[in-house]
């Protein structure tokens, strides 16, 4: 039986050569023919990415043997960082399905996915019932894998009758990770035949009246543009329109539902919102998820002298709001201000 002593075995980075060496030569003092052993190097693996390690045994051919020409074996490697790859972004969140039951979400993939780091193992998406610009109480929803950037949660759209807030967050190999900064949202909010008085409190890829009120049953919406002291109307059961063509997040709108249905929508939560109030009267909306938002603070914020809600009593269905009353997401306010101003909501 063969046996050689003094074996003398290389590892390398790549293709073998003196300066991709790693950790210099180990001898395996007895190697008997058709045995194995092992060694052991130690290797700094960096950079991130694939690397091909070769190992070599006998390399100057010292040892006679049948064949010299396999003494080489290469494999290939992934080295990943422990760095947590930088966080992508939310897009955009809209309801989608035959009934508008599910809530799809896209994000920009991290710049570590497909470049950078290419640390990037996949995306977890995170969803709380209650904002939180922290994520407290946010919950793993699901996981995809890396390069996916959309993702749909099913029947959590219209008919379910719960707020959901996301995020989705770019994870390593080793479990770290970053969250985009901005999150997408789901908003439901159960009307009752008549006037009703509403906000949209999420930012919509689709501003259009038609896809905001969607999932609503009604024949009228109005609102009042304070700049040009105008009313502004659409109507459902004729082709009417005067200058009410689309709604966004900063404002208020009277909606004449016909049948007890929901508003419910899905986009992105506003980090902050703009709105420019006149001097006078002035239909905002409330675009933001901070429930210890009062009244008082209205008139210290933005300088209000008067601040109007809704009541679902008539003729005009509206009451004084005292300081202590608490403003909601979804609700639209009558504010007036004795002079022009922008009143800044925050979300958090």
């Amino acid at each position: 039986m063969a046996v050689a002593a003094d074996v003398t075995v290389r590892v390398h980075d790549g293709t073998p050569s003196p300066s991709n060496q790693i950790d210099g030569d180990k001898i395996i003092p007895v190697l008997i023919a058709g045995s194995s052993d092992a060694i052991q190097v130690q290797w700094n693996a960096s950079p991130p990415g694939e690397h091909d390690i070769c190992v070599s045994i006998d390399p100057e051919d010292n040892i006679t043997e049948i064949n010299e020409l396999n003494n080489e074996a290469c494999a290939t490697v992934q080295v990943h960082s422990s760095q947590p790859p930088a966080p992508p972004n939310m897009l955009e969140a809209y309801l989608t399905g035959g009934d508008t039951e599910h809530v799809t979400m896209t994000w920009s993939l991290s710049p570590d996915d497909l470049g950078g780091l290419r640390n990037v193992v996949r995306y977890d998406i995170l969803r709380g019932d209650q904002y939180s610009s922290d994520l407290t109480g946010y919950v793993l929803l699901d996981s995809v894998s890396s390069g996916t950037s959309s993702y749909v949660d099913e029947y959590a759209g219209e008919g379910d009758p719960d707020n959901h807030f996301y995020v989705t967050c770019a994870v390593n190999a080793i479990g770290n990770r970053s969250c985009t900064d901005n999150q997408a949202g789901k908003f439901t909010r159960p009307l009752t035949p008549g006037p009703n008085l509403v906000s949209i409190p999420l930012v919509q890829s689709d501003e259009s009246i038609e896809t905001v009120l969607q999932t609503l049953e009604y024949d009228k919406a109005w609102t009042y543009d304070s700049s040009s002291r105008d009313w502004r109307w659409h109507m459902t059961f004729k082709e009417y329109r005067r200058g009410l063509w689309s709604v966004n997040h900063s404002m208020g709108l009277w909606v004449n539902v016909t049948g007890q249905s929901n508003l419910t929508v899905a986009g992105l939560v506003p980090t902050s919102t703009h709105i420019h109030l006149s001097s006078g009267w002035n239909l905002v909306g409330f675009s933001s998820f901070n429930e210890s938002y009062s009244v008082a603070d209205v008139k210290a914020q933005a300088g209000s002298s008067r601040v109007e809600g809704f009541d679902p009593i008539g003729p005009y269905h509206l009451r004084v709001l005292p300081d202590s009353d608490m403003l909601r997401a979804g609700y639209a306010y009558w504010i007036r201000v004795e002079s022009e101003t922008v009143w800044i909501l925050i979300n958090g």
